[in-house]
C-alpha cells in the first residue's frame, strides 16, 4: 500500500467544544423539554385537547383540499399526523413534538438577534428569558390567575400559534433586512432569494393560523410609508418589492375568510363587529391595567430609552408598531360567532412577543454602553428597574410552566 492509502488515526482531530456552545446547547434542550411536557403532561389544560380532535383522517391526509375546506388552519395538525404515522407515537406525543421544535427554532432566531449585542452565553440566557417571560403578577390583582386577562409573550397552551411564531419572527427580521439592501444588479439575486424567503415563510405561517399576518400586514405598510416619508423615497422600491411577497398570502387571506366565515356573511349577525375593550373585559375587569402589567419590562425599557436619549433600530421600532396594531384589534374588534374565544388576542399576544425580544435587546445595549456622568445614574436607575421587572416576569413565567407541568 502506497503512503497516499495509509490512514493515520493520529491524525484525526475533534474541535473541542466551547463553553458558549454548551450553554447553547442546555437551552435548546430546556426549551424543548419544557415546550413538550406542556403539550404531553398539561395536554389538557389548554387548546391542545380541543385541536388534537381536529387531525386529518387517512384520507383527508391524502387530499390536503379536503381537509382545508374543513380547517383553513392546518399545518399543525397535518405535521402532527404525519408525525404520528411515520413515527408510530400516539398523537399527543407528536403534537408535543412539533411544537417543541417550534419554539427551539424560534430561540435560535432571538439567540441569533440578541448575539449582535453581546456573546453567545449572554445572548442564549435572555433568549431563554423571553421565551419564558409573562405578564406581571400581582396576586391582590389577577386573583391567583397569572395568565387569563393579562394575557402574556409567550403562548404555551395554543399548539397553532406556537408554530407561527418561529415563522413571524423570520419574516420580520428578513423583511426589515430586504428594506435596508440596496436595490442593484449586485444585489439582485440575494434580494430574490430573500423574497422567496419571506414568501414562503408568510404562506407557512397563514396555514398555522392568521394571528401574524394579521398584525404584520398593517404594521409594514404604516412602517413602509414611513420609511418613504423620512427618505425621501429612497425605500419606494423595497416596499413594492415586498408587497410581491405578501401576495401569495394575501390570496390565502380572502380564501381562508371565507372558508371561516361563510356561513356568517350572509347572516344579520355578520363577522365582525366593533365592540371597545368587549373581549378583554371577558377576563379582566380593567384590561388596560392588564395590558401595562403584560407590557412592563418594555414599557420601563421605553421610558429608558427616552431618559438617555437612545437610537434604536429598525426591529424594535417594527415591534412597537407589531404590538400597538395586536393591541389596537384585540381592543376593538370582535368575532361575532365565537366572542369568548378571543381569537384576536393571539395577534396581540404575538406582538407581545417580538416588544419583548426587541426591548430585551435594547437593555444589552442600555447595559454595555459608556454614558457620560451625567446620565450614570439615570443609566443605574433604568438597569435597576429593568432588571427587576424582567427578574419577577421570568419567575412569574415559571410559576406558570410549574402550574401547567405539575399541578
Amino acid at each position: 500500500m502506497s503512503d497516499k492509502m495509509k490512514f493515520d488515526i493520529n491524525s484525526i482531530s475533534i474541535a473541542p467544544i466551547k463553553v458558549g456552545d454548551l450553554y447553547h446547547y442546555f437551552f435548546v434542550i430546556l426549551i424543548f423539554l419544557l415546550t413538550y411536557f406542556c403539550a404531553t403532561i398539561g395536554v389538557s389544560k389548554g387548546d391542545f385537547m380541543h385541536h388534537l380532535k381536529w387531525l386529518p383522517t387517512d384520507q383527508e391526509l391524502l387530499h390536503p383540499i379536503m381537509f382545508f375546506s374543513k380547517n383553513p388552519e392546518p399545518l399543525w395538525h397535518i405535521l402532527t399526523r404525519i408525525i404520528n404515522i411515520v413515527f408510530n407515537i400516539p398523537n399527543t406525543d407528536a403534537g408535543g413534538i412539533v411544537v417543541a421544535v417550534s419554539n427551539v427554532f424560534c430561540f435560535e432566531l432571538i439567540k441569533k438577534y440578541l448575539n449582535k449585542y453581546c456573546n453567545v452565553i449572554v445572548a442564549s440566557f435572555f433568549a431563554f428569558v423571553s421565551m419564558i417571560v409573562i405578564a406581571l403578577w400581582l396576586p391582590w390583582y389577577n386573583n391567583g390567575q397569572i395568565y387569563l386577562g393579562q394575557w402574556s409573550p409567550n403562548v404555551w397552551h395554543n399548539p397553532t400559534n406556537i408554530v407561527v411564531r418561529p415563522f413571524g419572527f423570520f419574516v420580520v427580521f428578513k423583511s426589515l433586512d430586504l428594506m435596508k439592501t440596496p436595490l442593484n444588479t449586485e444585489t439582485l439575486k440575494c434580494n430574490i432569494k430573500n423574497l422567496i424567503l419571506i414568501a414562503l415563510a408568510l404562506f407557512l405561517s397563514a396555514l398555522s393560523k392568521p394571528s401574524f399576518y394579521q398584525i404584520f400586514f398593517p404594521s409594514i405598510f404604516i412602517y413602509c410609508i414611513l420609511q418613504i416619508i423620512n427618505n425621501s423615497y429612497k425605500y419606494f422600491f423595497n416596499s413594492i418589492y415586498l408587497l410581491f411577497a405578501c401576495i401569495p398570502t394575501l390570496v390565502l387571506f380572502f380564501i381562508q375568510f371565507f372558508v371561516l366565515f361563510r356561513s356568517n356573511i350572509a347572516s344579520a349577525s355578520g363577522t365582525l363587529s366593533i365592540k371597545f375593550l368587549y373581549c378583554l373585559r371577558i377576563f379582566s375587569k380593567f384590561p388596560i391595567f392588564s395590558a401595562l402589567l403584560a407590557a412592563a419590562f418594555p414599557l420601563s425599557i421605553f421610558i429608558s430609552v427616552c431618559a438617555l436619549r437612545i437610537k434604536t433600530d429598525s426591529i424594535y421600532k417594527f415591534s412597537i408598531l407589531l404590538y400597538l396594531v395586536g393591541l389596537f384589534e384585540v381592543m376593538f374588534l370582535v368575532e361575532n360567532r365565537r366572542p369568548a374565544d378571543m381569537n384576536f388576542i393571539w395577534g396581540y399576544s404575538l406582538g407581545l412577543s417580538f416588544l419583548y425580544a426587541s426591548s430585551i435587546a435594547l437593555f444589552i445595549k442600555i447595559i454595555n454602553r459608556p454614558f457620560l456622568d451625567n446620565f450614570k445614574r439615570r443609566k443605574n436607575i433604568c438597569v435597576s428597574i429593568g432588571s427587576c421587572l424582567l427578574i419577577i416576569q421570568s419567575i412569574d413565567g415559571l410559576i406558570w410552566l410549574y402550574r401547567i407541568i405539575l399541578l
